[in-house]
């Protein structure tokens, strides 16, 4: 092997499972981000670049102590045991053979999950579409299979969220049936006494019709790029603040580059503005720690100016920014300053902020009449698209982010 380092292996393993094992891109980017990752970051704990199986064998130890420990679930502890084998794979042979049902391979369920099967055939036979019911709930088992899961108990967030995304890929027309078969697979499971779907409650909010699944802002990863930020700097108290705000109001990147002095309400903890897409005022709740950022950013680091906007250019002249395309420069600029990857279409923008906002007030069981409100939205038809069901997406979403700041650089 040409490349030895541990970026080249992991690289040349990603490309092995895409080319020739064939699976999907979100699969691809679950096992770069929950198996690959984490032997990334140990390896430059390590200070080494080079592949060492005696590392990999001592990540392996850390993996199983974590395990016994608690620290880490059991579906953790095989994502990422599955990172360190496939490595030592692709390193010793140049080649992987994936050990779960793929595709290309004859499926075969785990007898557990072929008496769920079996029972949900019993329940639906009399429904006109049972066999599509049956086929698509067959296909979701068949991805939790290939992660060693035989257990209904052992399905996590991140499982679902794999199987819509790959599922509106081939079949975005049909994605109401797929729903309403995890929601009847989800009423059989909860009927039997079994566990029920994670975030099941999401499989019954509105959506749009014929769309595909638009993924959100990780909040590990929004987290990532707020903690890294130095505040003790003019312009990182300035970022710290645009971040906060985007994160807890949903406000549009336009928005946020337009908003005035004027438009704060310290007493009433309040926003007000007129959104520049609609004309259409809107009040929007100030988040305690939100206020304390602003605060912090305006009487300590603010430039000196006549210009009404709150955030001004870090240079000479100190004006307002011209539009939400500096503001999404922002937050690329500190995506990149953390290591935050970044791809066409994965959610890491500032419209995907708006969307994670979104999907986590439907998550709470927000009425969708109050989300349109909160996101700006004259009707709720427009906010449909924002209520994601990228579960993985609603695991990692977050409504505050006070505690992000506490572990803030100062």
């Amino acid at each position: 092997m040409e490349d030895n380092t541990i970026f080249g292996i992991i690289q040349q393993s990603l490309a092995i499972l895409e080319k020739e094992v064939g699976l999907a891109k979100s699969t691809l980017d679950v096992v770069a981000s929950r198996s690959f990752k984490p032997i990334s970051e140990f390896f430059k704990e390590k200070q080494e670049v080079y592949y060492s199986a005696d590392l990999l064998n001592e990540l392996d130890q850390r993996y199983q102590e974590n395990l016994k420990t608690g620290a880490i679930s059991r579906n953790v502890y095989n994502l990422r045991t599955r990172g360190t084998r496939i490595l030592r794979e692709v390193y010793e042979t140049g080649n992987f053979v994936w050990k779960g049902p793929v595709s290309k391979s004859i499926p075969v369920l785990p007898e557990s999950f072929e008496h769920i099967i079996n029972g949900l055939a019993d329940a639906v036979r009399m429904e006109m579409r049972s066999r599509d019911t049956l086929y698509i709930v067959r296909r979701f088992l068949l991805l939790l299979a290939s992660f060693d899961i035989n257990n209904i108990s052992q399905i996590e967030s991140e499982h679902v969220q794999m199987f819509l995304s790959d599922v509106s890929q081939s079949r975005a027309k049909s994605m109401d049936d797929v729903v309403g078969a995890l929601r009847k697979l989800n009423r059989y499971l909860t009927g039997s006494g079994l566990s029920g779907l994670p975030y099941a409650g999401l499989l019954m909010a509105p959506r749009a019709r014929e769309g595909k699944i638009y993924p959100c802002m990780p909040q590990d990863d929004l987290g990532l790029v707020i903690k890294s930020i130095d505040l003790s700097t003019a312009i990182g108290k300035r970022d710290y603040a645009i971040l906060l705000l985007a994160a807890s109001s949903g406000m549009r990147a336009g928005d946020i580059a337009k908003i005035k002095l004027s438009d704060i309400d310290w007493r009433k903890s309040e926003i007000h503005i007129v959104q520049g897409k609609t004309q259409a005022p809107v009040n929007l709740p100030l988040q305690r720690g939100v206020g304390t950022a602003l605060a912090d950013y305006i009487l300590n680091s603010r430039p000196e100016s006549k210009s009404p906007e709150i955030f001004l250019r870090s240079l000479a002249p100190f004006q307002g920014f011209k539009d939400g395309v500096s503001v999404a420069c922002v937050l690329r600029r500190r995506m990149k300053a953390a290591g935050v990857s970044h791809t066409l279409g994965d959610g890491k923008t500032m419209h995907g902020i708006r969307r994670m906002l979104g999907t986590q007030m439907t998550m709470e069981g927000v009425p969708i009449t109050t989300i349109a409100q909160i996101l700006g939205h004259q009707n709720t038809h427009a906010t449909k698209p924002y209520i994601s069901l990228d579960i993985e997406g609603l695991r990692e979403c977050a409504l505050g982010f006070d505690s992000v700041g506490e572990g803030s650089k100062r």
